[in-house]
């Protein structure tokens, strides 16, 4: 047997690498695997299935970071997401978003979303509960799994609360809007009657740069939300009308391998601004950003911490936010 030929039993006969992350480093190469079958590792084609290619949004695999490819790819039909957060101005907020996405065809998901949520005041120990708010949309991959846009609308019921025409339940939702990281003023305003929102997300992201330093790949995610017509707002002057929605836009730099060690995370930065009509006129346009560190120790969880700062165009008066986000997705594979 020549020296090459040794060579080609050797390389056949090793299993393949349990690299987490080896969609990043052979994304240009074939795979034999299953549409819809959810594997930690693909190491030899399974009975029936055909030659594809890396590029097929069905054959990412489920062992790739919590946060890659997002609610929607394989094995990520089900989402449950907390964020927590505190300010300098001692604003608590807490946040649950749960999710489920259901595919309609190759590269098309209908999502379904109901968020709910707290905020408190712990300077005097004021607090409001937001009932849930629901969303449905319409997501699409592409085959890549390096792009991918969501649209659909947002219903905003009127939950009453016994709080919501005193003077600080406006006061604690911009509190809340400054401190929570999420410049989304429906999910802490209280409303009179039912509002309806659309929304939109892009992600995209690049191909995986490796190298000796380790495998490296840049993205963003942008979008925002916007009333269809003025929103009945809850306040100790009455009800008023007003256009409510926000924008917002990620810019990150993952890293699932530095220096030869899988570490799987991702650096980013986060900006969000308020672009409703309620705020005072000396409060216009709360604004926040930050600064954030995710990490995916597993396939089926990711987190992420963050901090930076935030303050309104009119006040300018600066505060800082903190705080960290869970995300949990099914099925998971171990």
């Amino acid at each position: 047997m020549n020296k090459l030929a040794l060579l080609a039993v050797l390389l056949a006969s090793a299993p393949a690498a349990a690299e987490p992350f080896a969609l990043f480093s052979a994304e240009n190469g074939p795979a034999h695997v299953t549409p819809g079958v959810c594997l930690p590792e693909i190491r030899s084609p399974p009975p029936g299935s055909t030659p594809l290619k890396w590029q097929d949004l069905a054959h990412v695999e489920a062992s790739a970071p919590g946060y890659f490819g997002g609610l929607g790819t394989p094995c990520r039909m089900w989402e449950a997401r907390m964020d927590t957060s505190f300010d300098t101005n001692r604003v608590l907020t807490e946040r649950v978003e749960l999710a489920r996405a259901l595919t309609l065809r190759d590269y098309l998901a209908l999502v379904a979303r109901v968020s709910f949520g707290a905020a408190d005041s712990t300077r005097d120990s004021f607090y409001v509960i937001q009932g849930p708010i629901f969303s449905l949309g319409l997501r699409t991959q592409w085959p890549s799994a390096k792009r991918w846009f969501e649209f659909g609308v947002r219903v905003v019921p009127n939950w009453s609360g016994p709080n919501d025409t005193d003077p600080r339940a406006q006061t604690l939702a911009l509190g809340a809007v400054l401190s929570s990281g999420i410049a989304d003023d429906a999910a802490w305003l209280p409303f009179t009657d039912v509002g309806w929102q659309l929304y939109g997300m892009f992600y995209v992201r690049t191909s995986a740069m490796s190298g000796r330093a380790g495998s490296y790949y840049l993205g963003a995610l942008y979008g925002g939300k916007a009333s269809v017509a003025p929103m009945s707002v809850a306040s100790w002057l009455g009800t008023q009308h007003a256009f409510i929605g926000n924008l917002f836009v990620d810019a990150f730099l993952g890293a699932p391998v530095m220096g030869g060690e899988q570490t799987n995370l991702q650096f980013g930065v986060h900006a969000e601004v308020s672009l409703s009509s309620i705020w005072p006129g000396n409060e216009l346009f709360p604004i926040l950003a930050n600064g954030y560190v995710a990490w995916s120790p597993k396939a089926w969880v990711a987190m992420r911490f963050f901090g930076g700062p935030a303050l309104t165009l009119g006040a300018l008066q600066t505060s800082t936010q903190y705080g960290a986000r869970l995300e949990f997705y099914v099925p998971a594979v171990p």
